[in-house]
């Protein structure tokens, strides 16, 4: 069971991880924002909002690719070769990575687009939906492009939602976030 959790984490990390960082693009990219949803309204709200933008999808992308790339360079680490559910000494992961930071900013989209339309406001806590937008679309790219053991997917369902109330709650203690859920 352990070997599971250790080696979803693993192959999930790109992708969590570029999930993460999308709101830094603030600190390279400036005020500068280009909405993903080109300002397209239905029934009268944003598509995406003004908070998805090709900087952040850049952001999320290029720090997917920073993780893929620290996952080729230590793949012959005795403990990462144990954990590693594909071979990370091919190219693939240059290209695995990437795919997942989109999916992750594509997941965020999608939940801000249910958001908008059911009434819920810009970072207000949407329940399940929150915790789990990056993982559906992440397991839908993952299985078309790169399919693993499902028993990983099914992992990563169980697994990122509360990886994800943890870290809310860690960045609402530390001031980072103003709800903890």
């Amino acid at each position: 069971m352990f070997q599971i959790i250790i080696s979803t984490i693993y192959f999930f990390t790109p992708g969590m991880l570029g999930n993460a960082f999308m709101p830094f693009r603030e600190k390279i990219f400036g005020e500068m924002k280009h909405p993903i949803d080109f300002e397209i309204k239905v029934r009268e709200r944003r598509l995406f909002g003004e908070n998805k933008t090709f900087e952040g999808l850049v952001m999320a992308m290029l720090f997917a690719l920073f993780v893929g790339l620290i996952q080729y360079l230590i793949r012959d680490v005795p403990f990462f070769k144990t954990h590693s559910i594909i071979d990370y000494s091919t190219s693939a992961i240059f290209w695995i990575a990437p795919v997942q930071g989109f999916a992750a900013v594509l997941g965020d989209a999608l939940k801000s687009s249910l958001k908008r339309q059911v009434g819920v406001k810009p970072g207000k806590p949407f329940l399940f939906v929150d915790q789990t937008d990056f993982v559906f679309t992440n397991i839908l790219f993952s299985y078309f492009l790169y399919p693993v053991d499902p028993v990983y997917y099914l992992a990563i369902l169980i697994i990122y939602p509360l990886l994800h109330i943890v870290s809310n709650i860690i960045g609402y203690l530390i001031g980072v976030k103003e709800e903890w859920i």
